[in-house]
């Protein structure tokens, strides 16, 4: 977990959350923040479902997150990192 907190706090608090579609833009490794907790939003900002990502498709820039639903699938401009 500590490697993962050094990675969020190289991109600094955006609001109350991280994008991941930043982190990538700024070139940062995604695949390292499975483990975390995550929001998926809507365009509009309010959340869709959260849950823990636990995995990273980066040929198709999709997170998968397991929720209490079971899992579900988003694309990365609709994930943030907020743990």
């Amino acid at each position: 977990m500590d490697s993962q907190i050094q990675l969020i706090f190289s991109y600094g608090w955006h609001g109350d959350a991280y994008s991941l579609l930043q982190i990538e833009k700024d070139g940062g490794d995604i695949a390292g923040f499975v483990g975390c907790q995550v929001e998926v939003r809507s365009l509009g900002g309010s959340v869709k479902f959260a849950g823990e990502m636990i995995n990273y498709d980066s040929k198709n820039g999709i997170v998968t997150v397991a929720t209490e639903q079971g899992n579900r699938d988003a694309i990365l401009c609709e994930a943030f990192v907020i743990d």
